[in-house]
């Protein structure tokens, strides 16, 4: 039977990754510039190509990420994020004033930064699309800024601020920026609710956001209601984790269905939004990546 299970999942894998490459074909036959993007984000992405200067960041963060990995160093840190079935009875205090958890900085960052596939996605999206000024909710232990700082250096412009709930993580994240010597990065510490408005305000118009780190629909959305009225008339949305939970499945459902999104791509992990005003006809694309 286990035998069985595990013939049943390759399959469904391989059939996923059949429909996945003929989504991907069709896209990046399009002429329409957001459709060939991410067409090609993906395409680039699965092949691993990459530049001699590409190749040069990103061996260097994830050099940085396997020491990181390794590390047993205790790490106690204040999480404000959600959790998949939340106890109603301590839930608003634990967003509030966030549960200490004890970990190691290995552990932590096995289970805390996205892995490689997708912080290509990320650094791929910038490299062709060039935002200026961009953000992120959820430093962790810097990795995905670090990846999405190097595509902005690369393109010899732009800037990311990015947001961390955690006093210890952001520490990590800090000392990471300044190994790796990207200049391009600030981080804002605080939690989300308390410190995003400030960093909108700030770095208006905002062309680039990346949402994770308090993987809750409620929130999410919020986040999402804040954000916008910031935006520049062209700009990218990236919402993480869009099947995670049910609440984040009907945060990304509302998300997609918002006037203001004009085109909208489902990549199961990755949700990636587009808002352009001069785009007339609202689409929506699903590919089953895995």
């Amino acid at each position: 039977m286990t035998l069985l299970k595990k013939y049943a999942d390759l399959f469904i894998r391989y059939a996923l990754k059949l429909n996945a490459q003929k989504a991907i074909s069709g896209l990046r036959r399009k002429s329409d510039i957001y459709q060939k993007m991410v067409g090609d984000v993906i395409k680039e992405t699965l092949d691993n190509n990459l530049t001699t200067d590409e190749k040069f960041w990103i061996k260097k963060i994830e050099l940085l990420r396997r020491q990181l990995e390794s590390s047993s160093e205790e790490l106690v840190l204040t999480d404000f994020g959600a959790r998949k079935i939340p106890d109603p009875k301590v839930y608003d205090i634990e967003i509030e004033k966030g549960r200490n958890v004890v970990s190691t900085v290995g552990s932590k960052c096995k289970s805390g930064s996205e892995i490689y596939f997708w912080v290509l996605i990320l650094f791929k999206l910038i490299r062709k699309f060039k935002p200026l000024s961009c953000i992120e909710l959820g430093s962790c232990m810097g990795l995905s800024a670090s990846f999405q700082a190097s595509a902005l250096f690369l393109n010899g412009s732009g800037k990311l601020v990015t947001m961390e709930g955690s006093e210890s993580l952001a520490a990590i994240a800090t000392k990471n920026f300044q190994t790796l010597g990207l200049h391009n990065i600030s981080l804002k510490l605080g939690r989300f609710q308390d410190t995003l408005h400030a960093v909108l305000s700030e770095s208006q118009p905002i062309d680039y956001a990346f949402l994770d780190g308090h993987l809750d629909g409620i929130a999410t959305i919020n986040y999402f209601k804040e954000i916008v009225p910031f935006c520049s008339s062209k700009a990218l949305l990236i919402i993480d984790n869009i099947f995670w939970s049910p609440s984040m499945k009907k945060a990304w459902k509302f998300i997609e269905d918002d006037k203001r999104i004009k085109v909208s791509f489902n990549l199961r992990h990755f949700g990636i939004c587009v808002i352009d005003n001069e785009v007339i006809e609202k689409q929506s694309f699903r590919i089953p990546l895995i």
